[in-house]
């Protein structure tokens, strides 16, 4: 279950039974009461049920509409991001492609929350000043730098005066400093609109500096990449046997894999092993840690970044950052490009504008590999599991790596005795060519979706239009009434024909 680290709650549970409707119930009331520019808003409401407390069910739309907040910011640090990478630099970028997926452990200052029942009906509300939530995160930057400059000096007169060791360690704790400022950072990118003055790449430049210079981090292959990363993170994990999940690495901050991704994956669980750590290999994470790793063209080199969290708190635990030279993968056939790299670039794209984000359907979605970025070889089975918090109907769209659009499912009906339970969508289906990034976008409404235009072909249902008229009919109408209900999920999978 997510967790949330909550500066200032100030919660309220208003179940005094079956009191006056507060106004925040309604839809355009609520938008009066808390205008968009002023605040950042989450509200979900739900049938009861009999089965369970009433006080258990509130919590739970509570945690929605929170985890809503949290999307909402990590939604628009992303385009904040895409509108601001020239002014970011491309350091900034890659960080904050790493802070991302950290975003449900943001801090929330000032957050309030509101709940209300009557017979039939429970609702939940969450909401935060923009105003307040700015000013936090700018003290709570200035406080970081201060703090890491502080650390970094330090470091480096261990340096000076011959304790490497000790050295190493302290930069290796400073740079797991800079990347929660990093996150500090990004989530001001998203609410400004602007990046936040700050000095960040004056201290990566002196970390990186201060750590070349006791070790070597330039390596001749990706083998050779692995070794010097397992000693990084066993260096900074004291723990014996940590349990850890290795995310697919993606290429940059696209979220795309490779045939890299798969063989440098194969690298880590080989040399992490090696170190005592313990590979967790199954679907259901039950790990200590998530590791992610993105990497980068640089010049004549791949960058490799490297984070490890920890799962209950969202910590950043360890972190390392190596290269390797881009001529081995020329010499060796192995591509660190995404195979259709700008089909899908061009498609993520056109998802990302207008995102639903806080129309009061939640969706989780994974697959019988997992649900961050998984890699699946040529006849392998491909399993869908989803969960959904009320009656609606779903609409499955897979988009294929040669640009091809199927509709897997349409208007599949989700009644009351299904919500919030883990549903196996009946279908399975087999990876075969086309091979590369795929796409499985689920949407979720209340009302029946409207009709799109396809074609039977080889047992499947082809749709005929193009991505954007696609996402057009299918997120259909923005949420205008509170009857009217909508939520999106998309999944990245990476196809490939061998294994590695």
């Amino acid at each position: 279950m997510r967790q949330f680290l909550l500066v200032g709650i100030s919660q309220f549970l208003i179940i005094a039974s079956f009191a006056q409707k507060p106004v925040w119930v309604d839809f355009e009331k609520r938008k009066q009461l808390y205008p968009n520019d002023k605040y950042i808003v989450g509200f979900y409401s739900a049938p009861k049920k009999t089965d369970k407390p009433d006080d258990s069910q509130l919590q739970t739309l509570l945690e929605y509409a929170k985890t809503d907040i949290i999307e909402n910011i990590y939604v628009s640090v992303t385009s904040a991001s895409e509108l601001n990478t020239r002014q970011t630099g491309k350091e900034f970028i890659q960080s904050f492609s790493q802070q991302s997926l950290m975003a449900t452990k943001a801090e929330l200052a000032g957050l309030k929350t509101e709940t209300w029942k009557d017979k039939k009906e429970l609702y939940a509300l969450a909401y935060v000043s923009r105003t307040e939530l700015i000013s936090f995160y700018k003290g709570k930057l200035a406080t970081m730098l201060a703090n890491i400059d502080k650390s970094v000096t330090a470091a480096e007169l261990e340096k000076t005066n011959g304790d490497k060791e000790k050295a190493l360690d302290m930069f290796y704790q400073s740079a797991k400093q800079v990347r929660d400022a990093e996150q500090a950072a990004a989530i001001l990118l998203g609410l400004m609109k602007q990046v936040p003055a700050n000095n960040l790449a004056d201290l990566n430049t002196r970390i990186n500096n201060g750590i070349n210079a006791i070790i070597s981090r330039e390596n001749p292959t990706p083998d050779a990449a692995a070794l010097t990363i397992a000693g990084m993170l066993k260096k900074q994990i004291s723990a014996t046997a940590p349990k850890v999940k290795i995310a697919s690495p993606t290429f940059q901050d696209t979220k795309m894999g490779s045939p890299f991704s798969a063989y440098f994956s194969k690298m880590l669980e080989s040399k992490l092993g090696s170190r005592g750590f313990n590979i967790e290999q199954n679907t259901q994470n039950n790990s200590d840690y998530v590791l992610n790793c993105t990497y980068w063209k640089e010049a004549d080199k791949l960058k490799l970044m490297l984070n490890m969290y920890a799962v209950k708190t969202g910590k950043i635990t360890a972190t390392a950052e190596v290269s390797v030279p881009q001529s081995w993968f020329a010499q060796n056939n192995i591509a660190f490009m995404p195979e259709n790299f700008e089909e899908s670039y061009s498609r993520a794209k056109a998802f990302t504008k207008d995102e639903i984000v806080g129309g009061g359907l939640r969706i989780d979605l994974w697959t019988n590999k997992c649900d961050n970025n998984p890699v699946f070889f040529e006849n392998d089975t491909l399993k869908i599991y989803m969960r959904v918090n009320h009656e609606c109907y779903l609409r499955f769209v897979y988009y294929m790596a040669d640009g091809s659009k199927v509709l897997l499912m349409n208007n599949y009906y989700i009644a009351s005795d299904k919500v919030n339970k883990v549903i196996e969508i009946p279908e399975s289906f087999v990876c075969a060519e086309p091979f590369g990034n795929e796409i499985l976008v689920v949407n979720a409404q209340t009302e029946p979706f409207q009709k799109l235009n396809t074609r039977d072909q080889d047992g499947y249902t082809f749709i005929n239009e193009n991505v954007t008229e696609v996402v057009a009919k299918t997120r259909g109408f923005t949420k205008t009434t509170n009857q009217t209900l909508n939520g999106e999920k998309r999944l990245n999978l990476t196809t490939l024909k061998k294994q590695y």
